[in-house]
């Protein structure tokens, strides 16, 4: 017996990413997507490119949240 099919698309890949890149969770990152995080790290596990670019996403987001430190321009605080 088959499972169902995957939702994962590349359009949904980079919804997630788009997500994680502006400083949103995984957690968050997944429910914009309609999908538990537990899926996305499943995808995170069988698609190698797929990891590779949330690891990019976040890398980005946290090069952001560092410069905005770094400038005093962070909203949050």
């Amino acid at each position: 017996m088959a499972g169902r099919k995957s939702k994962f698309t590349e359009k949904l890949a980079e919804r997630i990413c788009e997500s994680l890149t502006k400083g949103v969770t995984l957690n968050g990152a997944a429910a914009t997507a309609a999908i538990s995080v537990t899926t996305l790290n499943e995808w995170r596990r069988k698609k190698p490119a797929f990891a590779a670019q949330v690891t990019r996403a976040i890398g980005q987001s946290e090069e952001g949240l560092v410069e905005d430190a770094r400038k005093g321009s962070d909203p949050r605080v």
